[in-house]
């Protein structure tokens, strides 16, 4: 009788969308406040793309560096995106905003790390963000 009932408030809810399933969804955060919880903050133009068995390589040609210090040609490690990502294409310009562990190759490791960048993934297309660009400070050039 109890789970009878259970189950007609929980079908009542469901039905008039007052319970939500439990899956990613992608909301905007201003680049100042997601600045504050990244590690590596920066501009480039994705140059290759390597599809690993759990994610991605992905090599930019880093133009601008707001935090971070970064070569010129940067490599970011990344877990196969979700749906809602935004992913990564040869040729496109992004501004990345990551943690520091995106630097590092974890394949073969023997205890990889949660590479996962949340729903929204860890890069911005570069025409989005422009307006914002100014709310991230002065960039610096990166290392060569």
């Amino acid at each position: 009788m109890i789970r009878s009932a259970c189950f007609g408030v929980l079908f009542f809810l469901e039905a008039f969308g007052a319970v939500r399933t439990l899956r990613a969804e992608c909301f905007y955060v201003p680049l100042r406040v997601r600045k504050q919880a990244a590690d590596l903050v920066f501009s480039g133009t994705v140059a290759s793309v390597q599809v690993l068995p759990d994610g991605a390589a992905v090599t930019f040609d880093v133009d601008q560096v707001w935090k971070g210090r970064l070569r010129r040609r940067t490599v970011i490690y990344t877990q196969r995106p979700v749906p809602e990502s935004p992913g990564y294409r040869r040729g496109q310009r992004y501004v990345v905003l990551a943690p520091n562990y995106a630097l590092r190759d974890f394949v073969d490791q023997p205890h990889e790390p949660d590479m996962s960048s949340g729903a929204c993934g860890w890069n911005v297309p570069y025409e989005g963000a422009e307006r914002e660009l100014p709310s991230l400070g002065r960039p610096h050039e990166p290392r060569s």
